[in-house]
């Protein structure tokens, strides 16, 4: 699995308000996460559920070693 800093982008609080299902539907073509940014400050991530998932896979995998 890629770093997922490197999959992260950028969108301001007004941009998630204002398109949400949007937003996440182009991350997850683009295989990104989503750093939300209210005045440069970062209020929190979202990550599209097919990520997610595989994110989920990967520890469930690394629980067992």
């Amino acid at each position: 699995m890629r770093q997922l800093i490197a999959d992260e982008e950028f969108v301001s609080i007004q941009q998630a308000q204002a398109g949400l299902t949007k937003i996440i539907q182009e991350a997850e073509r683009k295989g990104k996460i989503l750093r939300i940014m209210r005045n440069n400050e970062s209020l929190g991530v979202l990550i599209p559920n097919k990520i997610f998932l595989k994110f989920i896979k990967l520890l469930e995998t690394l629980s067992t070693i």
